[in-house]
């Protein structure tokens, strides 16, 4: 299995003084170790049918979408090389045939877990379908932006963006007016995210 359970590193320690560990995120791993991944996964799913390759390199594919469904502190200690090599360029022609498969029948991958009601488990596998397609949408920008560096615009990832590309074109000003709005609901998040770290820090800090 691609997703080792080695344990993670411990925390670091947020001020000097204190005990308390700080969350685990993302951390860029080693380049060669990505490289070396890519090419143990492209091996495995090396076959002449695509739908052997894609049966290949499912199991390690789920392995590591289940992975991203855990809590950073619960994650592998290799996750972050496993999301870099299923996101890497050389491995996005077969990693999204693969999510396409696991997303139109995750039930096939997700075997019911002991003591599972059916409820659970149906909400289980549509958790799991949802970050199957999201998974596809990251790659897929991958590969657009591999399409751009040729000078190539990559097709529009679905109906929707392709609608919205019709919009822009065929009625400008409705379609300005529609981003203006939604800039402006980002920036009242965005302040809205800020005050509340700002709270949270100004929590953490030692009383005077």
């Amino acid at each position: 299995m691609v997703a080792s359970q080695q344990a993670l590193p411990a925390g670091e320690v947020t001020r000097q003084g204190s005990d308390r560990p700080k969350a685990r995120r993302w951390k860029d791993p080693n380049p060669d170790d990505v490289e070396t991944r890519v090419a143990v996964l492209t091996q495995i799913s090396k076959h002449k049918d695509r739908r052997k390759q894609v049966e290949r390199l499912a199991p390690h594919l789920v392995q590591f979408l289940l992975d991203s469904t855990l809590d950073w502190e619960k994650r592998p200690g290799d996750y972050e090389v496993n999301a870099l090599a299923f996101r890497s360029p050389d491995l996005a022609r077969i990693v999204r045939p693969t999510l396409a498969a696991i997303a139109r029948e995750p039930e096939l991958y997700l075997p019911q877990a002991e003591g599972e009601s059916n409820t659970q488990r149906r909400n289980r596998i549509t958790e799991f379908r949802s970050r199957a397609q999201v998974e596809d949408r990251l790659v897929y920008r991958v590969q657009a932006a591999e399409a751009a560096k040729r000078g190539v615009f990559f097709p529009e990832f679905n109906a929707r963006a392709r609608a919205r590309r019709r919009l822009a074109e065929e009625h400008p000003e409705r379609f300005l007016e529609l981003v203006r709005e939604e800039e402006a609901a980002q920036a009242a998040r965005n302040e809205a995210e800020r005050r509340a770290r700002a709270r949270e820090r100004r929590a953490d800090d030692p009383q005077p």
